[in-house]
């Protein structure tokens, strides 16, 4: 492979248990919780904003040069703060490409982004320790045990856990999102309608005060569809570089490009997909038994 040999001649399965591998595990859950919390916290604000100033206009049956102002402001709002969730996402996708990269033996790719100052992570992480109280045997084994394959069909089955299980849960997520939308909308302005039937008024009221909601709704569509098919594409790459992987003679330059291809793609995906709430997991993983 392309890439820094490891100095450590323990498999795998044993090095990804290091503290400093630790640390970059919760460092990175640390920092994906602060984009979600930012990215949702906006989405509750949003709903609060549309619910209780359509409630006061179908209540007062009156509608007020405000709407435009709340709008306005709501939006600009929203697309600042999710500025800064995506920022916690990205300095996020850098730690677990720096964790895969050392432990997989990956040549680092100066191009696509920097490193993080290892103090950085250790402060993340301690903040993530205090927050949770977790035990930090929760982390320990994150990938499977693949010592039995050759270093290069490890690096391809890591990658894989990386993209498995992603697909079914947005796929479900896109779903959720799409109905939810729908009910709010039919259900304010059916109650709209009902109590001030006036075309204009329904829309300088409570369709003026749902856009903000409704524009991060179909963002958010947007950007779940627009990383199914990159997942998509991730895989159909993964399955070809482990063919080619299990050829005998294959050629090992070609591959490990193949390989750090692949991790490129992993990191930009990590970088820009929409993060699910964490409650929707917890619910999908107990419907479904699955990881």
């Amino acid at each position: 492979m392309t890439a820094i040999p490891s100095q450590d001649p323990r498999p795998l399965s044993k090095r990804q248990n290091d503290p400093e591998f630790i640390d970059m595990l919760d460092a990175t859950s640390q920092l994906y919780t602060e984009a979600k919390r930012l990215q949702y916290g906006t989405t509750v604000v949003l709903t609060l904003v549309a619910l209780v100033g359509s409630g006061y206009i179908i209540w007062s049956k009156t509608t007020e040069g405000w709407t435009m102002l709340v709008t306005l402001l709501a939006l600009l709002g929203s697309y600042a703060v999710r500025d800064r969730a995506l920022a916690s996402q990205e300095e996020a996708a850098r730690i677990q490409e720096q964790f895969d990269t050392e432990l997989l033996g990956l040549a680092w790719n100066e191009i696509l982004c920097e490193k993080l100052d290892a103090s950085k992570i250790k402060q993340k992480a301690v903040k993530y320790q205090r927050r949770t109280g977790e035990s930090r045997d929760r982390r320990v084994n994150w990938y499977a045990n693949y010592d039995e394959l050759t270093p290069e069909l490890q690096a391809l089955a890591c990658q894989r856990e990386n993209t498995r299980w992603d697909t079914d849960l947005r796929r479900l997520w896109t779903r959720s999102i799409t109905w939810l939308m729908i009910v709010v909308l039919i259900g304010l302005l059916i109650m709209a309608y009902a109590t001030n039937p006036h075309i204009q008024d329904l829309i300088t009221g409570p369709a003026l005060l749902l856009t903000p909601l409704f524009i991060l709704g179909l963002d958010l569509l947007r950007d779940n569809r627009v990383t199914q098919a990159h997942l998509s594409q991730t895989n159909s790459h993964l399955g070809l570089a482990e063919d080619r992987a299990k050829r005998p003679n294959h050629d090992q330059v070609e591959l490990a490009h193949s390989i750090r291809q692949i991790q490129d793609r992993i990191y930009l995906n990590r970088c820009s997909n929409p993060q699910i709430p964490d409650c929707f997991y917890r619910i999908h993983k107990r419907l479904t038994g699955r990881e």
